[in-house]
């Protein structure tokens, strides 16, 4: 194989629903909409209610190149209850790598895609779970953190 065909093949196998999660910054949390559209701007949609991180706020929310990002203020390191809570649209979303908790009802709808860049174990409400529907993508040996609350979908290790 050339050296080509071997960078296209490490490329392409960083890509989930054809986006490089690699590329997102640690203070963004990236998602994908079936329609293309922002989710709710409301700061308790996009940082959470009880329990959110202390001063963190949206710097920016932006959705261009069929990718919604949400900047804040500083590395996000725990989200409060309720993020993204009601929205019915997600495809997808890609947590930050510094993120160690998420509140309960957080990603309750339903997404198929859930993208959890933290190379440790994330900490969550077990009986308020993020809703995934098929993929669950984790960084190397971190899926035996989530196949007991995650036992009918897939949970695919990948380094990203």
């Amino acid at each position: 194989m050339s050296s080509y065909r071997r960078r296209l093949a490490a490329i392409a196998n960083k890509l989930i629903c054809g986006v490089d999660f690699s590329k997102q910054p640690d203070n963004e949390l990236w998602y994908i909409t079936t329609d293309g559209q922002k989710v709710d701007n409301s700061e308790r949609n996009l940082i959470g209610g009880y329990g959110k991180q202390e001063g963190l706020q949206v710097v920016s929310h932006t959705y261009e190149n069929d990718i919604g990002k949400v900047r804040y203020s500083a590395d996000v390191v725990r989200f409060g209850e309720g993020v993204l809570e009601n929205v019915k649209n997600c495809l997808l979303a890609s947590l930050p790598r510094k993120l160690v908790r998420i509140g309960a009802f957080s990603l309750r709808r339903g997404i198929d895609y859930l993208v959890l860049l933290s190379s440790t174990e994330v900490e969550y409400n077990e009986q308020f779970k993020p809703e995934v529907k098929k993929t669950l993508y984790v960084q190397p040996n971190c899926a035996r953190y989530y196949k007991k609350s995650y036992p009918n979908i897939n949970i695919i290790e990948k380094k990203i």
